[in-house]
């Protein structure tokens, strides 16, 4: 008699601790994809996207399937840019080539063959405004802006010499006319809208980040670090997924890929 009465308190008590704790969590799972992938990236309507190898898939905000893009004939994608969801950057490194594609992930118009303005051993790229791109140009050392007409509108100075670093960027995004690189060996590097390098954050080991409110987000081992741009004062928040490959913020709700799944949260 009494070891079910202490067995049914240990349940008991093991119940309460467990509705405390998912009471307290600041996420609400709303919907995990079984999916493998690259890396995510995500929209300002919510919309996230998925890339493994040449294959692009787009979701809603709700985690459902909404459009799928693959060419065979370009490689794989190593860079992704929707910060215009209605022009989408997709880079191709290896053959040298940048396509955009509409909301409904449909190609527009013919792909940029980057050998055709000296720059086919372009290593990252992303848009910038005016419907222009950047990209770095790995055997100059330079970082180089190609406006709409496909002109060079901005070029930097040597990169290397500028910041004293050995370079190797990983990803850049434009926020608010300004252009962040990652590169793992020396942190986050910080341009100006002409290519001018203004400093570099220590923050090394991390591949993707995103600008949310001029905030600085990334995910390091079980959380998201956040850095104010203005203060770089840093807040850490833990989340459910320990290991994932990629995560994204956008309005309310958390999107993080780990190596089978898509998980999308909800901010309690």
């Amino acid at each position: 008699m009494r070891k079910t009465i202490f067995a049914t308190f240990i349940l008991i008590f093991v119940i309460l601790i467990h509705l405390s704790f998912k009471t307290n969590s600041p996420f609400t799972l709303i919907k995990s994809t079984d999916i493998t992938g690259d890396y995510i990236t995500t929209d300002n309507l919510g919309n996230v996207y998925l890339v493994n190898d040449n294959k692009l898939w787009m979701y809603d905000d709700s985690g459902n399937l909404l459009y799928t893009y693959s060419s065979l004939i370009d490689g794989n994608i190593n860079g992704l840019d929707v910060s215009n969801p209605l022009k989408i950057l997709v880079f191709y490194k290896d053959f040298g080539r940048i396509k955009y594609l509409d909301n409904k992930l449909s190609v527009k118009g013919d792909y940029i063959a980057l050998q055709d303005l000296s720059l086919e051993q372009a290593s990252t790229a992303c848009s910038s405004y005016e419907n222009s791109f950047w990209v770095y140009d790995p055997l100059s050392i330079k970082l180089v802006r190609i406006d709409q007409n496909l002109q060079v509108n901005q070029i930097s100075g040597n990169v290397s010499q500028l910041t004293g670093l050995t370079f190797s960027p990983t990803y850049m995004a434009e926020f608010n006319n300004a252009l962040y690189i990652s590169d793992t060996l020396n942190g986050i590097l910080i341009f100006d809208r002409y290519g001018g390098y203004i400093k570099a954050l220590p923050i090394k080991n991390i591949h993707f980040f995103q600008i949310i409110n001029n905030k600085l987000a990334y995910y390091e081992s079980g959380s998201i670090i956040t850095v104010d741009l203005k203060t770089y004062e840093e807040t850490k928040t833990e989340i459910p997924d320990k290991i994932a490959l990629c995560t994204r913020i956008e309005q309310n709700k958390l999107y993080v890929l780990t190596s089978k799944k898509l998980n999308i949260y909800r901010f309690n």
